[in-house]
């Protein structure tokens, strides 16, 4: 386990069409999101997600931050995708859990619906702005 004062880099992914960059700063980590979450990205999202969500817990994280200003598309099975992160956090032990705060691009309309929809399935543990 890190220690958790430690600011560091984690893992990112880059493809032709969706970057994602990470970054662990005390019981946070931040991750931004950029281009199109689409089929081409969609098994190096699976498992993006899947080393987030095992980092979050092995470094007992308090919130997880996804700033997706700049992402502008996510097709419905990175959607699922999303909605399957979210049910392994939902999961875990309630003193185990860590919340979800989702950045988003006013200016997208598939934001607002997708991000308050995702919000709606666990109102609990996910903010939008």
């Amino acid at each position: 386990m890190r220690d958790d004062n430690r600011k560091s880099s984690w893992p990112k992914l880059a493809s032709a069409a969706l970057s994602l960059e990470s970054h662990v700063e005390s019981s946070r980590i931040a991750v931004t999101m950029r281009g199109n979450a689409d089929m081409e990205s969609l098994r190096s999202l699976e498992a993006f997600l899947g080393e987030l969500h095992d980092e979050a817990v092995g470094l007992r994280c308090r919130q997880v931050t996804i700033d997706m200003r700049e992402l502008y598309f996510m097709n419905s099975a990175s959607i699922k995708l999303v909605v399957a992160w979210i049910a392994n956090v939902q999961a875990l032990s309630p003193t185990a859990r860590y919340s979800i705060h989702l950045a988003s691009n006013p200016n997208l309309s598939w934001q607002r619906w997708t991000l308050n929809a995702l919000k709606s399935v666990a109102a609990d543990l996910i903010t939008v702005d």
